[in-house]
């Protein structure tokens, strides 16, 4: 397969590289990518209940089939699309800040909270996901533990970052 070019994620943080076979075929993280752009544009205009597989492969020109050979089904692709919204990768696991900001912990925290409002203003889209996730919560119970699971995550990246700067040999936040 042949390198084509670097994508930044919409954070700009890890480039990630897209691969084309030579038969001009898309690489498996460029559909993903493509599939889960489609399920955030879906899920923010129509919320987790009003959203469906058939829409979502409809918004990204994908298969039914080829979604469900990249995620197992609706809930997956919403938690990857959360994910994915609340600027983190869009498999679980360890996530780190932006890689691309040096310094020390407090610079690493402002970059990170900067990185999140001018993603809230490029696409809005994804901020308008975190609300209806947010609401759908509120009601449904297979969403709030999406939401629930994808908030921890974010707020252990956070407490572990403001832990480093809070230590007496950093002089706190001043």
């Amino acid at each position: 397969s042949t390198t084509l070019r670097n994508m930044r994620s919409m954070r700009g943080s890890a480039a990630r590289e897209v691969r084309v076979t030579m038969s001009g075929r898309r690489s498996r993280v460029e559909t993903r990518a493509k599939m889960i752009d489609a399920a955030i544009a879906v899920f923010s205009e129509r919320g987790y209940a009003g959203a469906s597989i058939e829409a979502i492969a409809r918004e990204s020109g994908m298969t039914i089939g080829a979604l469900y050979s990249n995620f197992s089904g609706k809930r997956a692709l919403f938690m990857a699309a959360l994910r994915v919204s609340t600027g983190r990768g869009a498999d679980p696991g360890p996530q780190q800040l932006d890689p691309d900001v040096v310094g020390n912990s407090r610079e690493r925290l402002v970059a990170d909270g900067a990185a999140f409002m001018t993603q809230v203003r490029a696409q809005p889209q994804r901020f308008r996901l975190l609300v209806w996730s947010m609401m759908d919560a509120a009601n449904d119970a297979d969403v709030r533990s999406v939401v629930v699971e994808v908030l921890r995550e974010q707020r252990q990246l956070q407490s572990d970052l403001l832990a480093d700067v809070m230590t007496p040999e950093s002089g706190g936040l001043t």
